[in-house]
């Protein structure tokens, strides 16, 4: 799901099997609690001390430069994005020479601009009409090979036949749909309901988890969210059990079967806003907090710790993650450049031991959005249209839908490999 950072206090939802956050002290490069004033910091030595406790965030680091920008202290602001441009980050023309003015050097702009150069490594797979608004994610059934996709304004489901085109299925008042997550073992695809900025007549929409069967379009069940839950990406790991981000909330919930309503497992005010999420085989999770980086979570013992590198990389900004083999998939989309990542965890996926681009700066990008692992690559949304909607659904005065374009990239390509 994109950029929502909101964080609220309560969520209506059942505290059934919530994380020993007491354990937390005992952990090594624990991740530290973010209060939602966090990102409101705006003096110099609060941004500083954000900086080094999330090292591997881009975006606090902008913060940073803003401020001694600010401040008139430009020295220290071209060391800052000299920081960001040597892990991949990449000014636009504009902002770059402003920073030369103050100092920064024609080696640094000419690396600042190698980082944006376009790398195109996927393939056009299909077009969803622009009747479907707001497409937020993709995935193919692997038997039937049909295409589904969710939509945020129109909220509804989206199948492509073979033969027959784009079909809608109905599934009453369901909120914004957004992440998909199929259950191969009893063959039930999960998907993400909720309400974001966009979503039209947010009162009247169901929040929650909603189980179809896609071979004969039939809704299973609904696992409701409570009154101000709003599901986004989802994991289906073990045993069929489903994990969920909540990005406006910052909570992560799962539901196992029979359950009626989420259960919490990490509650808003540890994470800003969580998006991606995928489970290892020894039931951690690894979760993606847009604007600070990745953060590892230990249902068991409660430690909850980020994940870092010593790579020159940026790991905040990731929108969808998945897991392949050793190999984290995150497309990226809140950084500069956009890009489609594969991180190589180490054996106890506490670090990036080495990162390969995939994908940046695509041609016909907008914005690339969720999807799913298929076929050894990723199946993606690559032009999202969140700046065409207003609040409420409303098209943007003069701007008008665009199909989607659903896009392709193998996995096994090996552009701007980087090691330890």
């Amino acid at each position: 799901m994109r950029k929502i950072v909101r964080c609220s206090i309560g969520v209506g939802l059942a505290l059934l099997l919530p994380i020993p956050l007491f354990a937390q002290e005992q952990c090594e490069n624990r991740w530290r609690p973010l209060e939602a004033s966090s990102g409101q910091f705006a003096d110099i030595p609060a941004l500083e001390q954000l900086a080094r406790e999330f090292s591997e965030s881009g975006s606090v680091r902008l913060r940073l430069l803003t401020a001694l920008l600010d401040a008139e202290r430009n020295a220290e602001a071209v060391a800052v994005a000299q920081s960001l441009a040597a892990d991949g980050y990449s000014f636009g023309a504009g902002a770059a020479a402003m920073l030369a003015g103050y100092g920064a050097t024609p080696e640094w702009r000419t690396a600042n601009s190698a980082n944006g150069e376009p790398i195109a490594a996927s393939v056009s797979v299909a077009q969803v009409p622009e009747t479907a608004l707001l497409v937020e994610s993709a995935w193919h059934h692997p038997e039937t090979f049909e295409l589904f996709a969710t939509s945020v304004v129109s909220q509804g489901l989206f199948v492509r036949r073979n033969e027959e085109g784009w079909q809608q299925i109905a599934l009453a008042n369901s909120g914004s749909l957004t992440g998909m997550a199929f259950d191969r073992a009893s063959g039930t695809l999960w998907i993400a309901a909720g309400v974001t900025q966009v979503t039209p007549d947010p009162a009247n929409a169901f929040r929650g988890l909603i189980a179809i069967d896609p071979l004969s379009r039939r809704e299973l069940r609904r696992v409701t969210g409570g009154a101000d839950g709003s599901p986004s990406d989802l994991v289906v790991g073990a045993e069929g059990v489903v994990y969920a981000s909540d990005p406006v909330s910052g909570a992560i919930y799962r539901t196992s079967h029979g359950n009626e309503m989420l259960e919490t497992v990490l509650p808003p005010g540890t994470l800003r806003s969580p998006q991606g999420i995928v489970e290892l085989a020894d039931g951690r999770l690894i979760v993606s907090d847009y604007r600070y980086g990745l953060a590892l979570v230990d249902q068991q013992s409660g430690c909850i710790v980020q994940v870092t590198t010593d790579l020159p990389l940026l790991l905040d900004g990731i929108d969808g993650l998945w897991l392949h083999d050793q190999m984290l998939i995150a497309v990226q989309n809140g950084t500069r450049p956009m890009r489609i990542m594969a991180f190589t965890l180490s054996l106890d996926a506490t670090t990036i031991i080495g990162a390969r681009v995939l994908e940046q700066s695509h041609p016909d990008w907008t914005e690339p959005l969720g999807g799913s692992l298929e076929g050894g690559g990723l199946l993606y949304v690559a032009n999202g249209q969140w700046e065409r909607f207003e609040p409420g659904g409303a098209l943007v005065e003069e701007a008008s839908p665009e199909p989607t374009q659903i896009r392709w990239i193998s996995l096994a390509g090996n552009v701007a490999t980087q090691t330890p």
